[in-house]
């Protein structure tokens, strides 16, 4: 297969999309952390984990409501769920726990890999990972022809795109844009800057998106 674009832009980005979401997800279950050491003294990484793991409101209540039961001595086998959510008052820390709970609620696909020396902390993006991101970025051509077609239509968003520069004439500047507006036109796109008018190939007339793997923790992330 032909790549007809690496889209490196796009893969960057998604990069440090993935970056920036790590570290939120290891911030809010550092906090889950802390806030279930106030309950129990000094709660496991593990459970902490598994906590982080729930989804939901009624799930993330009853986590905390029976963590906190069974961390003060307190039997809560023979209640229902039910009672549970309705017949316990839920003292100050517990609400605080579920609240941190409630940030995490399940984005994070496994908690227990942020772990690493004694606390929660952002996992870097892989080499592995980010090689897998650049490659699922790539457009490939449908075939050879394809690819030469869609170089010279590029080519020709190139020249058009040279009207916004300010050292352009006039003339020259219409010269420029009606390279565009030509037999292609079907093939290219235009959108609005500051500086003018920009054109762009349609990448989808002449190839296809690599298969998708997702990196760990992408969750639903916009990756666009």
């Amino acid at each position: 297969m032909i790549v007809l674009n690496s889209r490196r832009e796009l893969a960057e980005r998604h990069i440090a999309q993935l970056t920036t979401r790590r570290e939120s997800i290891a911030e809010k279950i550092q906090a889950v952390h802390a806030a279930a050491a106030e309950i129990g003294g000094k709660a496991s990484p593990t459970f902490t984990a598994e906590l982080c793991g729930k989804v939901g409101r009624t799930a993330i209540t009853l986590a905390a409501v029976k963590f906190w039961l069974q961390e003060t001595g307190n039997s809560y086998h023979h209640l229902t769920d039910s009672a549970l959510l309705t017949g316990v008052v839920q003292p100050p820390e517990v609400l605080a726990l579920i609240q941190k709970m409630i940030s995490v609620n399940g984005k994070s696909e496994a908690p227990e890999r942020y772990y690493q020396d004694g606390s929660f902390k952002p996992l870097a993006v892989t080499t592995a990972e980010k090689e897998d991101i650049f490659r699922r970025s790539e457009i490939y051509g449908n075939n050879a022809e394809s690819v030469e077609l869609y170089n010279m239509i590029d080519q020709r968003c190139r020249l058009a795109n040279l009207a916004n520069s300010p050292r352009v004439s006039d003339g020259t500047r219409v010269l420029l844009k009606d390279i565009a507006g030509s037999v292609f036109r079907q093939f290219i796109g235009q959108r609005e800057t500051p500086h003018g008018s920009t054109f762009f190939v349609h990448l989808q007339h002449f190839g296809k998106d690599a298969d998708f793997r997702p990196a760990f923790d992408e969750g639903t992330v916009s990756m666009i």
